[in-house]
């Protein structure tokens, strides 16, 4: 890995909250008793549970009831350390509450719990806010090496409040994962929520340049906003030349569910990824590397009090 790379991806782990150690992404010290095992040796995924070493290395941001750190087919590995994590309210939607109680005051971070407020700046992911009250979570037993399901709920003396399950279903036969996404807002307020998975891909294995591509149905329409360090061939976009520095973008998009679904291609291996969801897609964003790709689908919903809302992400692991 170059110098200059080294420096980009450290300053980019800055930026999105990440830390960086011996030329890895690492979220957080790996616990094995927080570990499950879904699938077989053909199709493997790992799911990290409770994943409160997080709050310690990236702040209180991310999804603590889990997030996948290892898929394999084969064992050809497909993630880096990242892995799929999700967060709630990134950036451009503030997390619930934030501005309605000033400096000082609390706020909601689904997923995690809640936050003390610093000052009278905007909310930034990256800040390591004082956490007040975690959400209570626990996985459901299951005998079933397929699936997993992980419940959060939280309650207190806000106006916010809610009951989260997440569930995590594998075919071995289709090497395919599904994320399953319930939320209730048992709160007194109205919340505004978006949600990401941040989709760390590394396909071929090792630290080598790769050959990435994204296609998808709704990259036509949106040629104009695709910056200059892409090629726009019709459906897909590809690096001009492979990065030797992360570079990032993000656009404002309108997805409608017919046309949520991409996939990530890496031409030297011939592994793919293939990515769908339930839900229109209100922004679109990729973060690439030399050797990473990560596309990210933000969803956007207005949760009214007892109301309920579900989604879901599909994943299907391709090696040829």
């Amino acid at each position: 890995m170059s110098a200059k790379f080294k420096s980009c991806l450290q300053g980019l782990c800055l930026v999105f909250g990440l830390p960086y150690v011996h030329g890895e992404v690492v979220p957080s010290e790996y616990r094995e008793d927080r570990v499950y095992t879904l699938g077989d040796d053909h199709f493997q995924v790992v799911i990290e549970t409770d994943l409160d070493g997080w709050i310690e290395t990236v702040g209180p941001r991310f999804d603590r009831t889990g997030a996948v750190r290892s898929v394999q087919v084969d064992g050809k590995e497909f993630l880096v350390e990242g892995g799929l994590a999700d967060e709630f309210n990134q950036k451009w939607i503030a997390p619930p509450g934030y501005y309605a109680n000033g400096p000082g005051g609390s706020f909601l971070k689904v997923g995690v719990g809640l936050l003390k407020r610093h000052n009278a700046c905007p909310y930034i992911f990256r800040r390591n806010y004082p956490v007040l009250q975690l959400a209570e979570q626990n996985v459901v037993p299951t005998d079933s090496k397929n699936r997993l399901q992980i419940e959060q709920s939280f309650s207190g003396e806000s106006d916010w409040g809610y009951q989260y399950t997440k569930t995590y279903r594998i075919d071995e036969d289709q090497c395919s994962l599904t994320i399953e996404y319930a939320l209730t807002n048992t709160g007194q307020a109205v919340m505004e929520l978006d949600q990401y998975n941040h989709n760390w891909f590394r396909l071929g294995g090792g630290s080598e340049p790769k050959h990435y591509s994204l296609s998808a149905e709704f990259i036509s329409g949106m040629s104009r906003v695709i910056p200059p360090e892409y090629q726009v061939e019709e459906n897909t976009i590809r690096p001009v030349v492979p990065f030797d520095s992360a570079f990032f973008f993000m656009t404002i998009a309108n997805i409608p569910i017919a046309e949520n679904f991409l996939e990530v291609f890496e031409s030297e291996s011939g592994m793919r990824v293939e990515i769908g969801g339930d839900f229109r897609v209100a922004r679109f964003a990729v973060l690439a590397g030399k050797d990473i790709f990560c596309p990210e689908l933000f969803g956007f919903w207005r949760v009214d009090p007892s109301r309920t809302i579900r989604w879901e992400r599909q994943y299907f692991f391709r090696l040829n």
